[in-house]
């Protein structure tokens, strides 16, 4: 891999991720209203299920050790 996201150390990057994955949350939930089509609203909904863990996950067992 290649790539350089100049992030300096484990803490920025978590806070980054913490980040991420609210703005994750909320913009499956926010386009949640405007699916039309019940397969694609299925699949939003198994998405932010897990988004949701994701965020979970970091805030409980990451965030508190910093």
């Amino acid at each position: 891999c290649t790539d350089n996201f100049n992030i300096p150390d484990a803490a920025i990057m978590v806070a980054t991720a913490k980040v991420l994955e609210a703005v994750g949350v909320s913009a499956y939930l926010g386009a949640a209203a405007l699916a039309k089509i019940s397969t694609i609203l299925s699949a939003a909904a198994s998405i932010v299920t897990v988004e949701s863990r994701h965020q979970t996950f970091i805030r409980r067992n990451i965030l508190l050790k910093l």
